[in-house]
């Protein structure tokens, strides 16, 4: 069974995402919290397999607890970034496991609920790769495998070398 923690500062999404864990077998919500600090002093006495962490919140971010639990001596969770804010590219700088964008899709809670429990990683060989998010997760593209880009306000249609093309969610200028 896996434990998790939520820390968010809105009630709302915390009740909403402990609904759609309740319906996935294996997982259970052990604690939450809607305060950065005190939600580390939960990771602490829990040992959570999995953080759900907000990146925006009033006093602290995200970032600040990722910051904070790097320095603490304790077992470090799988973190998966839920927000309303698409700040996907820096959520993976900090290491993060996955980024779910609210609402969200019970369907992509479960890929990467599954993903956690199979062991799979967001793997990248190639430094070179950027990381893009897409409407069912993030994806990793070789620079050089882009054949062209078509830009649609927040979006850009992008054409690899292998014939796939892919809509991300990024304005093209980025």
């Amino acid at each position: 069974m896996l434990k998790s923690i939520i820390i968010d500062d809105e009630r709302s999404a915390i009740g909403a995402l402990e609904n759609l864990l309740n319906e996935i077998p294996g997982i259970e919500m052990v604690a939450y919290s809607t305060k950065p600090k005190e939600g580390l002093s939960l990771i602490i006495e829990h040992q959570p397999d999995v953080l759900f962490l907000d990146i925006e919140m009033p006093q602290k971010d995200g970032f600040f607890v990722l910051d904070q639990l790097k320095s603490l001596e304790t077992k470090k969770p799988k973190v998966v970034f839920v927000t309303g804010h698409d700040q996907a590219i820096k959520a993976f700088e900090y290491g993060a496991f996955d980024y779910l964008l609210k609402p969200i899709h019970p369907d992509r809670l479960l890929q990467t609920i599954n993903k956690i429990k199979s062991g799979e990683y967001n793997k990248v060989s190639d430094s070179n790769k950027l990381c893009f998010s897409t409407g069912s997760g993030m994806v990793w593209i070789n620079p050089d495998t882009i054949l062209g880009c078509l830009a649609e306000g927040n979006y850009t249609d992008v054409l690899l070398s292998s014939g796939k093309q892919m809509t991300i969610i990024e304005q093209l200028g980025k």
